[in-house]
């Protein structure tokens, strides 16, 4: 009996495994998979209802994805401009207090709180050079603003990488 059970756990083990190694080596597939069939669920109410009114299924999953298509392009649309929009001007900004901190207060934001436990760490700890620390950080900051641009750039084959997502999926939950 016990090495009936033995081996049950070892088939079961195995069998485990295997099935998790499966799933690591097709879980792009997989996600296309569960996209689509999520998809599919999510709008066959809306075909069946309208083959009520006979028309023809493959004509409503048109128009439904030619919808979802446009509704993803106008968010596009709106999205990007504006955050190209705020991150200038959040790059000039920056700048602007990089080259004058003392036309940049705290103050002038609502944060007279954080000013005045700055003064008392200078007072409290004349070692530290807190004008040096805010240009220093002042510096980094604006770098990291600059750099986003070079970051999207860079993350282009993941852009692409859902654009394929994308247009695979309809593909796949039509059929």
């Amino acid at each position: 009996m016990d090495r009936i059970k033995v081996i049950r756990i070892v088939i079961g083990v195995m069998t485990l495994g295997i099935a998790v190694l499966g799933i690591l080596f097709y879980k792009s597939i997989l996600s296309y998979l569960v996209i689509s069939g999520l998809l599919a669920y999510l709008i066959s109410p809306l075909i069946n209802y309208a083959q009520k009114f006979h028309i023809p299924r493959a004509l409503t999953i048109l128009v439904v994805y030619l919808i979802i298509i446009s509704l993803i392009i106008i968010l596009i649309n709106v999205i990007i401009p504006q955050v190209k929009t705020q991150a200038e001007e959040a790059s000039k900004f920056f700048k602007q207090i990089v080259k004058d901190p003392g036309a940049f207060s705290l103050k002038s934001i609502g944060l007279d709180g954080v000013t005045k436990f700055i003064d008392r760490l200078q007072t409290r700890f004349t070692f530290i050079n807190v004008d040096e620390y805010t240009q220093m950080l002042g510096e980094k900051f604006v770098g990291v603003i600059n750099a986003i641009p070079q970051i999207l750039i860079n993350s282009l084959s993941g852009i692409i990488n859902f654009l394929a997502f994308l247009v695979v999926i309809p593909f796949v939950c039509f059929f």
